[in-house]
């Protein structure tokens, strides 16, 4: 039965409070994609190899069958690096049989695109973990019905996987005046258990921020991705949906 877990109340509005981030966030890195590209429309990236690491990314899957499949962008990418989220994917992921299909720097219309173009024969997952939208920007209810085209898809595509949603992490943003940033969009996640199927929404918001609203640096190393105690934040919220 899908359901829905609340872990916060500020995700209903947009807020961007807080002393400023107290990060570089030069680290976060720029994302090679013009701010004013439909968030829909479907297009890969322009980055060296992008479509040849999407066959390479399917391949592996083919071969595998991951039993639960991430999709996101480099919050999920970095599951793999082994100074950030490895040692927790390993401690709680490894006997799950999991995939990792996110890439730094995707948007939604990115994440469209690769689910149109990979070649999925062989691939069923029984639960998909979808994170993405951070690299949008807080585009409010056009960002969340973006995310919806993708549930969508991804029922298509799985109808029999479960969809666990997150909606997008709190973060330190330039947009912002360098304060903390809670999506707008986020708000709108709850109808995605109505709208679409299968789908459970994991809203993590006020598991990394403190109750000034500011986030918690100790869960961060730039403002947007997460250490390796966000990671076992975001690990221990996930693992009761995986049972």
């Amino acid at each position: 039965m899908p359901q829905k877990i609340f872990l916060s109340i500020s995700s209903a509005i947009a807020i961007m409070i807080g002393v400023s981030c107290p990060w570089d966030i030069s680290a976060q890195g720029e994302v090679d994609v013009p701010a004013d590209q439909s968030l829909v429309d479907p297009v890969p990236r322009t980055t060296p190899k992008y479509e040849e690491n999407l066959k390479l990314f399917t391949e592996k899957f083919r071969q595998m069958n991951p039993s639960v499949l991430f999709i996101g962008d480099s919050i999920t990418q970095q599951w793999q690096r082994a100074e950030r989220g490895l040692p927790v994917w390993e401690k709680y992921f490894k006997d799950i049989k999991p995939g990792n299909f996110g890439i730094g720097g995707d948007r939604t219309q990115n994440v469209i695109w690769r689910i149109e173009k990979a070649k999925w024969d062989g691939v069923n997952p029984n639960t998909i973990v979808l994170m993405i939208g951070t690299n949008n920007g807080d585009k409010g209810e056009a960002l969340f019905e973006a995310q919806k085209i993708i549930v969508k898809m991804l029922n298509e595509r799985f109808p029999k996987a479960k969809i666990i949603f997150i909606p997008v992490l709190p973060r330190c943003d330039r947009g912002s005046n360098f304060k903390t940033l809670v999506f707008s969009a986020n708000k709108f996640a709850p109808r995605l258990v109505s709208e679409c199927k299968n789908v459970t929404i994991l809203d993590m918001t006020d598991k990394f921020i403190d109750g000034q609203k500011v986030l918690k640096k100790e869960l961060f190393v730039d403002g947007l991705h997460l250490s390796t105690a966000g990671f076992e934040v975001w690990a221990q919220s996930l693992l009761p949906l995986l049972k």
